[in-house]
């Protein structure tokens, strides 16, 4: 890994932190007056920020964008050596999470050999306990043979909505942030309750469509099930995953949103994508100090020339 790109992904992962802090009072306005699926949908901007940068730095390296920072931009020189001791202290941290997440993949999937065929894409085991969706070219649902039969309908309905909403390449994409951002502990919170925000704008969607008598037998189901079998973990999707207290709760008090309510959930949405986009480039500027330059240099005459990943420092003659 050189310099360059070991500071970009550290600014990167601090950048990211930021805006966290910046969606969680959005966040909470949205869940007490709006559908699920808007604070679920907000959490894209965390990928759209890595894209963005991404874009800009691949233009850069094709000469069609140079940034110059000036001097009132903040920020932070650090030496040669935190340098390089930073270098290997995340390529490890990113090898670990790496492991870990192929490690459970591997176990998970061993779990699920000699599963029985139900109908189309629903498959049961004796090897698991929970009910979950997985895979992302064919993805299948998989039920435990311990669930009871009064209980098939609100899972595979619940699992269905996730496959056609892609819910299981979203939640790749998460951990794929995850692996490579490691050290930013707010995302790790991110993560959190980004599942969660998806499961509950799951529920929505599947109480939609449904009758009230319906709506009781769902969230029994909810309750049920994730008491006799736990969470799923990894890059599965759960039918117990979530906060189910707060699921439950949602599901029993689940009415329709008005359409203005949607609109301007939407208008949020939108504009807090944009804003943050452009709030991320304020974050202080991490500068790896060469040429001899002092960890304390002055900020004063000083220029950033920045090309995607690559930044130089240019110290400006005052007296000129």
């Amino acid at each position: 890994m050189s310099n360059s790109v070991f500071l970009w992904v550290f600014r990167c992962g601090i950048e990211l932190g930021v805006i966290v802090l910046l969606l969680l009072p959005l966040r909470a306005i949205l869940k007490r007056t709006a559908p699920r699926i808007f604070s679920y949908l907000l959490w894209g901007v965390l990928p759209l920020i890595v894209i963005c940068k991404w874009f800009i730095e691949r233009m850069s390296q094709f000469g069609l964008l140079v940034e110059f920072h000036v001097s009132e931009i903040p920020f932070i020189a650090i030496p040669e050596m935190i340098l390089q001791a930073g270098k290997g202290f995340l390529l490890i941290g990113t090898a670990c999470v790496f492991l870990f997440m192929v490690y459970f993949y591997v176990r998970l999937w061993r779990r699920l050999v000699g599963s029985i065929r139900l109908r189309e894409n629903i498959y049961i085991t004796e090897r698991i306990k929970s009910p979950f969706s997985m895979g992302l070219i064919h993805p299948k649902i998989f039920l435990p043979s311990s669930l009871e039969e009064e209980y098939y309908a609100p899972v595979i309905m619940h699992e269905k909505v996730h496959i056609a909403r892609k819910d299981i390449w979203m939640k790749h994409i998460g951990m794929a942030l995850l692996m490579v951002f490691w050290f930013q502990p707010l995302l790790w919170l991110a993560f959190y309750l980004f599942v969660n925000d998806m499961e509950e704008a799951c529920d929505e969607a599947v109480l939609r469509k449904n009758t009230k008598v319906f709506q009781m037998k769902y969230a029994k189901a909810l309750v049920e099930v994730s008491y006799q079998a736990g969470k799923v973990g990894g890059v599965a999707i759960g039918y117990g995953s979530g906060e189910i207290k707060g699921r439950v709760k949602h599901a029993l008090a689940h009415k329709r949103s008005s359409l203005f309510v949607k609109i301007g959930a939407t208008l949020a949405c939108v504009g807090f994508m944009c804003l943050a986009v452009l709030l991320s480039r304020q974050v202080p500027r991490i500068i790896w100090v060469v040429d001899g330059a002092k960890g304390n240099v002055s900020a004063e005459g000083l220029v950033i020339r920045e090309e995607g990943m690559t930044e130089q420092l240019i110290f400006m003659d005052e007296s000129e």
